[in-house]
């Protein structure tokens, strides 16, 4: 029979090694935001700290009321600016709370959460670029510069492409429409020159250029 201590550090173990898979699930599926060291130390902190605070908790009704009174003092000052990511946080916290009641739940849920995010990528990927559409990654959370262009070609330059957030075709008007998101304000002021110039944009945008 395995002490209490033992089976404690199992399911940390399992948190640890459920949270990096998610985080690994993502960066395969080309989420560049993920790939920060801030988003990964919140990925194996956030599971951990949620098995440990229902593990404390769980059996003491007075502690419980306690610790909730307590924890609704932080305030995080980071926002969520996506819905995916605020739903990645409701599944590592899930993983920390199921841990806590059978690890079994723990593994069922990374191993279906895993596959959803890189089949998912996969999928959405194959039935946009039937529609002649495009979504490359989601990088808006890190950057400062903002590009919005329609253009009456498609772009094929890929040191232009590697900024683009996302990508429509709009066949009513035969148009492109790109975003692009700039981390370094050089780059995001050559791309506009760039674009700027081209005969085939009828419409660019550009913010923070101030």
């Amino acid at each position: 029979m395995e002490s209490s201590e033992i089976i404690i550090l199992k399911a940390i173990f399992v948190c640890l090694v459920c949270s990096l898979c998610i985080r690994i699930s993502l960066s395969i599926a080309k989420q560049r935001w993920v790939e920060t060291y801030q988003q990964t130390l919140t990925y194996i902190l956030l599971p951990m700290t949620t098995f440990i605070i229902t593990k404390v908790i769980s059996n003491n009704i007075a502690l419980s009321l306690g610790m909730v009174g307590a924890l609704s003092i932080v305030r995080f000052r980071n926002p969520v600016k996506s819905s995916m990511e605020l739903a990645v946080y409701f599944c590592l916290i899930t993983i920390g709370i199921s841990a806590g009641v059978n690890v079994k739940y723990t593994i069922l849920l990374t191993i279906v959460s895993s596959l959803a995010i890189i089949l998912g990528k996969y999928f959405f990927d194959f039935y946009y670029q039937k529609l002649k559409v495009i979504s490359l990654h989601h990088n808006e959370l890190e950057s400062n510069f903002y590009l919005e262009l329609k253009s009456k070609e498609k772009i094929t330059d890929s040191n232009i492409l590697k900024n683009v957030a996302d990508c429509y075709y709009e066949q009513s008007t035969n148009i492109f429409s790109y975003r692009f998101f700039f981390r370094d304000r050089k780059d995001a002021e050559q791309v506009y020159e760039e674009l700027l110039k081209d005969k085939n944009t009828t419409y660019i945008k550009a913010d923070y250029f101030s």
